[in-house]
């Protein structure tokens, strides 16, 4: 049953059947949370559409008929990261189906983060990829998009003491939502640190989620705050802030649907220095 449909009680048997070791360390305090980008897979859109929208969303702006269009050497740069040019794509974004070219598409998700690094300047105006072509913090800090059953159980691991940090690179604040669902009558408090200002007030808190990349939800309300969603720092800054024991194992949470749910501890997560 695909999580977006699945019920609490599926999510916890999966757990209880497939991890009881690792559920039985985790209740004794022995772990932080590590949190994938898995988790929300069901509720945003994948990498590769991201990537096909941007690449949409230049083509329409190019002008072939002009050799210094900014837009057309933008789409020549994103496709260079791989070796490929523009007659290699253009079959596909004329007939707006990306399976025409999904060899190239693959190979842009995998650099994704230097394609979105790419940055244009049109009619004097500066345009980010991230921000004026994908609108990333609005699809992120959408807030008509609902918690699934992995966020809820979360949401309830927290609530129950079982995790007191969970760490995150996702930018959404579905957790977030998922846990006052849960803590309707607002008995337990949810510390959100996204920066080095919101470390001490969260001290009291029952419970933390440490978001490393930022949140769209803030940069939402403040534009200011996007940069957080991009700089690799942050995860850096916040381990070093921290530090101390309750760092020194975590497990990596993707989703109820995962393979491979728990790792062993610490494997493949960022250590804290």
């Amino acid at each position: 049953m695909p999580a977006s449909n699945a019920v609490l009680s599926v999510a916890i048997e999966h757990l209880r059947n497939n991890f009881a070791a690792e559920i039985e360390a985790i209740l004794a305090g022995r772990y932080a949370c590590w949190l994938g980008s898995g988790i929300s897979i069901s509720r945003y859109p994948g990498l590769k559409k991201l990537v096909w929208l941007l690449l949409q969303r230049i083509y329409e702006r190019c002008d072939f008929d002009q050799q210094e269009c900014p837009w057309r050497r933008c789409l020549s740069n994103v496709l260079g990261l791989v070796e490929a040019n523009v007659a290699d794509i253009l079959p596909a974004l004329e007939a707006s189906d990306w399976t025409v070219a999904e060899s190239t598409l693959n190979r842009l998700v995998n650099c994704y983060s230097d394609v979105l690094d790419q940055n244009i300047v049109d009619g004097g105006k500066h345009h980010s990829m991230t921000w004026d072509m994908l609108h990333l913090d609005e699809v992120y800090g959408d807030t008509a998009v609902s918690p699934d059953a992995d966020h809820t159980l979360l949401a309830v691991l927290l609530a129950e003491g079982a995790f007191q940090d969970l760490i995150t690179t996702n930018w959404d604040g579905l957790v977030e939502k998922a846990h006052c669902n849960v803590c309707a009558s607002g008995n337990h408090s949810l510390a959100v640190v996204v920066e080095a200002s919101d470390i001490a007030g969260s001290r009291d808190a029952k419970a933390r989620i440490i978001k490393v990349h930022g949140c769209a939800c803030r940069c939402l309300n403040d534009q200011s705050k996007r940069e957080q969603m991009v700089d690799g720092l942050v995860l850096q800054r916040v381990c070093q802030t921290f530090g101390g024991p309750r760092f020194q194992h975590v497990c990596v949470l993707w989703s109820v649907r995962g393979e491979k749910l728990m790792p062993s501890p610490n494997e493949g997560v960022p250590q804290p220095r």
